[in-house]
């Protein structure tokens, strides 16, 4: 199974991208800045949740995408940016890629 994931450098998708190639699965990671992250073994796709190329690579023949991703802090603008149109934009990304599951795990209201 090819599992795409966002958020691949931050506490929760770091664990999780690993816990799941660790289980034999095809892991594919977005990554801002892939040098601050151990991804061996899974493909690294460099770019960021507004960016339309990098996410239909992202999410070409995965079979699920795991977003992780979002932005915690900066300005009201930033994190609409990020959290809004960047999920939306992915969950555009998956559709037009034919995915079967999309989880979206977010801590923000925590």
């Amino acid at each position: 199974m090819v599992i795409a994931v966002t958020g691949a450098t931050g506490f929760v998708g770091s664990h999780v991208m690993r816990l799941l190639s660790a289980g034999g699965h095809a892991v594919r990671v977005l990554a801002r800045n892939p040098a601050k992250m151990n991804a061996s073994g899974m493909t690294v796709i460099r770019g960021d949740l507004n960016d339309a190329a990098a996410l239909a690579e992202l999410c070409s023949g995965a079979t699920v995408v795991l977003h992780i991703a979002g932005a915690v802090n900066g300005t009201a603008d930033h994190m609409m940016l990020v959290n809004a149109k960047g999920t939306a934009s992915l969950l555009k990304a998956a559709d037009h890629a034919g995915v079967g599951r999309f989880i979206h795990v977010s801590s923000l209201a925590a």
